[in-house]
């Protein structure tokens, strides 16, 4: 089996598996803001995973489209994450550090990614997705941390099982895009892997 249908085949399980649970997540919306802000976060990881199996038969080049479906995936989870950060945080702690430090620091951070990345890869994609990933995983793993440290002590909440899959997901992103950095180049194994994470 190539690499490609390992690809085709991760790709397609978890653009089945993110959209099943957006479904999940739609039908339990009057249970709560945490229902309807992670389906939209599930749907924008199914299209994701839609694009990135496009990217795997050969359909996409690997650039700007698979770029954008990453940064959007991200943007999504992002602002998902926040709402969810909001509904917790009641003094708005977090979101004031978030406004005064967080978004400069993730934009001059960005930029500077940008810049490094774009003398390491020959394809301006490929410095746009290692750069983005990054950062965002970060911004990702940050808000999962304070949702967790938001959650009640006493909660029994299922909201603790995701932080810990979003923390795993993100670490393997970072992971991969630091390993590329240093390459020069993404690991062909360990991007075909994402899909089964």
């Amino acid at each position: 089996m190539e690499m490609n249908e390992v690809a085709t085949i991760g790709y397609t399980i978890g653009m089945l598996g993110f959209a099943a649970l957006s479904l999940l997540f739609l039908g339990r919306w009057k249970a709560g803001p945490f229902s309807l802000f992670l389906a939209w976060a599930c749907g924008a990881s199914a299209i994701w995973a839609c694009v990135l199996t496009l990217q795997s038969i050969g359909y996409l080049s690997f650039g700007i489209a698979v770029a954008m479906a990453e940064w959007l995936r991200g943007a999504v989870w992002i602002a998902a994450l926040f709402m969810l950060l909001r509904t917790l945080d009641n003094e708005r702690l977090a979101e004031e550090f978030a406004r005064r430090y967080g978004l400069p620091f993730a934009a001059v951070s960005l930029a500077l990614l940008a810049l490094y990345s774009n003398t390491r890869f020959e394809s301006l994609g490929i410095s746009l997705i290692v750069s983005g990933g990054i950062v965002i995983a970060l911004v990702l793993i940050s808000l999962v941390e304070q949702i967790f440290r938001n959650l009640p002590s006493d909660s029994t909440s299922r909201l603790k099982y995701v932080c810990v899959t979003l923390f795993v997901v993100n670490a393997y992103d970072i992971v991969l895009y630091l390993v590329a950095i240093g390459r020069g180049d993404v690991v062909p194994e360990a991007w075909t892997a994402r899909g089964y994470i």
